[in-house]
C-alpha cells in the first residue's frame, strides 16, 4: 500500500464532486476535506499493537 495514492480517500471524493458539478467549492469544506484526509491516511496505516 503506498502513500503515493491521489486517487483515493476523503479529498479525493470531495473534489471529484466538485468536478463533476455535483458540489461547489467552499474552502472551508476543502481544509475539513484535507484534514480528514490525513487521519484516513493515519488510519490506513495504523496497526494496533499485539499483546
Amino acid at each position: 500500500m503506498s502513500d503515493s495514492h491521489t486517487d483515493d480517500g476523503p479529498l479525493f471524493a470531495y473534489r471529484s464532486l466538485i468536478a463533476d458539478g455535483e458540489l461547489h467549492g467552499d474552502p472551508i469544506q476543502e481544509l475539513a476535506a484535507e484534514k480528514l484526509q490525513s487521519l484516513w491516511h493515519a488510519l490506513r496505516k495504523y496497526q494496533p499493537a499485539r499483546g
